[in-house]
């Protein structure tokens, strides 16, 4: 009876290996096991099988088991290697120096490759990594590997690229905020970088030693860089760092012989307060530019719109700005400033000043003033005449006459006339 049921077990292994892993046109199988990681079902939840073409096909379901290569002996003829729907782990070195290896496809249930899991394989060149993919430690160091997308799920890359000499571009996952310490060290064809929107960190030495790197755009919300990130960056003329950047650490442009500018995507001010640490010189010694905008597009112009307003007195003009701003970008791209003329004075009711009253038989008088009822400005001022409150008497008077006439008298009789005259004025009759 249990020689029956291995033998059961047996014909279901080679029958599911069979129907999973269909051989190419005239291949046979020249070697198979299993690889899987749990003891329970003795390993078996993961298969493997070798054909005479060079593939290498891994079935089942969960994860494969860590640090175990019973293919080892044929890492010089794995030329390919497939991954089944299924499988939710590479383990650790688990295809580590397969010279030869150069086509790989793996999964969408695949969520972590582990250390060193493609280490040293010089002939891969291309890798399509699955969108569910969480986790991967330094997976492809020493790879052949030219380019590489990240997928956003993966969140951590550690060493994952290390040494990848003929690496050329990478483009990062969106959800990536910290690039750990080697992740792209001796990285030396690397040209081209795509960093994510949400990078805050760069880590210890994780572009040291790129040297074919010439220009880097850091995105905006980069925070610090730590010691030695692009040493030896021999080739790097132009870097742009964001204003959030707030620590540069020893050493990180440190034999960054070739760097020239460096575009500052904040003010000078701003420059100032960065905490740049020591043996950064080729950073210092570089061209800043200041209040630099990496993202420069042809702008839309919208409607004008008023600021600044300051309304108009009847003591001063009034002005305002008319602005144009872009629609896409909100970058101010026209100001005309305007003046508005003063408004008239608003005036008041009239009020009485300098007032002298009339006494009995002397006039008054008063000043009968208008003020702005807003800037209390003079506007009028007209003087009045009080009537005295006895005037003296209007009716005519007569000439005084003297009380001796002196007409038809001959002369005797008028000197006569004159005596008597002037006696009578001055001593009265």
């Amino acid at each position: 009876m249990k020689k029956t049921k291995q033998l059961l077990s047996i014909l279901l292994a080679v029958l599911l290996i069979a129907l999973s892993v269909p051989l190419a046109f005239g291949a046979s199988v020249v070697d198979s096991g299993y690889c899987g990681n749990n003891p329970d079902a003795e390993y078996k939840n993961v298969t493997w099988l070798l054909d005479s073409e060079g593939v290498l096909t891994i079935s089942g379901n969960g994860e494969m088991r860590d640090a175990y290569e019973p293919w080892d002996s044929y890492f010089n003829s794995i030329d390919s290697i497939v991954v089944n729907e299924g499988v939710t782990a590479v383990s650790n070195y688990g295809f580590a120096y397969c010279d030869v290896l150069n086509k790989v496809f793996l999964p969408l249930s695949l969520k972590s490759i582990g250390d060193c899991a493609f280490e040293n394989c010089i002939s891969l060149a291309d890798i399509e990594l699955p969108d569910n993919l969480t986790t991967i430690g330094m997976s492809f160091r020493g790879s052949g590997l030219t380019s590489v997308t990240i997928p956003n799920k993966l969140q951590s890359l550690g060493s994952a690229f290390e040494s990848c000499q003929s690496l050329e571009k990478v483009d990062l996952s969106s959800n990536i905020t910290n690039l750990d310490m080697y992740t792209f060290l001796n990285c030396v064809s690397l040209t081209e970088v795509v960093l994510p929107n949400g990078l805050k960190r760069i880590g210890n030495s994780c572009f040291s030693g790129c040297t074919a790197l010439k220009n880097l755009v850091l995105p905006n919300a980069v925070i610090r860089i730590d010691p030695y990130a692009f040493e030896y960056c021999s080739s790097l003329k132009t870097i742009t760092l964001p204003q959030s950047l707030t620590v540069i650490d020893t050493g990180a442009f440190d034999y960054c012989s070739r760097l020239s500018d460096v575009y500052y995507t904040g003010t000078e001010a701003q420059w100032n307060e960065i905490t740049i640490n020591k043996n950064n010189d080729p950073l210092l010694n570089a061209t800043i530019h200041y209040n630099y905008n990496p993202n420069p597009h042809i702008h839309t112009i919208g409607d004008a719109v008023i600021e600044n307003k300051v309304a108009a007195t009847c003591t001063r003009k009034g002005s305002y700005d008319e602005v144009t701003y872009c629609t896409e970008c909100g970058e101010e791209l026209f100001r005309t400033p305007h003046e508005t003329a003063r408004k008239p004075h608003t005036p008041a009711s009239a009020v009485r000043e300098n007032v002298v009253p009339a006494s009995g038989n002397r006039a008054g008088s008063y000043d009968e003033v208008v003020y702005c009822s807003v800037c209390n400005a003079e506007l009028s001022r007209t003087q009045v005449t009080l009537v005295p409150l006895d005037p003296p008497s209007t009716e005519p008077t007569q000439p005084a006459q003297d009380e001796y006439p002196t007409q038809n008298l001959n002369f005797f009789q008028r000197i006569i006339q004159w005596f008597r005259n002037l006696f009578a004025r001055l001593f009265g009759r």
